[in-house]
């Protein structure tokens, strides 16, 4: 689904500058105002394709099962992989892509209510949970939700330090868990 998502961004986006879009293209934000004026639901069509692709990597709501299950494998490399790495991409694409998305507010309240969805049932299956990484798992989940909401806010400077240092503190936790667990 979330490769379906950004495919559909790509193709929206194409049609809506004709052209690759660049990077620093995207950071002149009279170009993308100008576009994005004359062609409003294209820019949401864009908005929300980054969106699913975005929620369904970081595994926020309704995509939020499939990461403590990929944790449950029998090496802690592929826990380090999903739990610390790979669930921060989905962040990483939104805040990338924010001069596009950022600009409606309509795109910006959905961003905020998953990530504030997402922190409210991961926090709670946090708490049930017998394993740790389980409890890795569903924390790293609640903490890329409330990088959701930062993002939505337009705090972008906090959401890079949130990104960084849940990502450390994954990867100690991940790497110290079978000393844990032995004890």
């Amino acid at each position: 689904i979330g490769d379906v998502g950004i495919l559909l961004a790509m193709w929206a986006s194409h049609h809506l500058w004709h052209e690759n879009i660049t990077f620093s293209k995207l950071y002149n934000y009279d170009l993308v105002h100008e576009h994005l004026q004359n062609h409003s639901l294209i820019g949401v069509i864009i908005s929300l394709g980054i969106l699913v692709a975005a929620a369904a990597k970081s595994a926020q709501l309704p995509f939020s099962s499939w990461l403590p299950r990929a944790m449950e494998g029998p090496t802690p490399s592929s826990a380090i992989f999903y739990g610390a790495l790979s669930v921060h991409l989905g962040v990483f694409l939104l805040l990338r892509t924010s001069p596009i998305w950022s600009y409606t507010y309509l795109t910006r309240s959905i961003v905020f209510t998953v990530g504030l969805l997402t922190v409210i049932v991961a926090s709670i299956s946090e708490k049930t949970q017998s394993n740790i990484k389980g409890k890795v798992a569903y924390g790293s989940i609640t903490q890329v939700g409330f990088m959701f909401m930062e993002l939505a806010l337009g705090l972008e400077s906090l959401v890079l330090v949130h990104f960084l240092g849940n990502a450390f503190l994954r990867c100690y936790q991940l790497l110290v868990s079978p000393s844990i667990v032995a004890h």
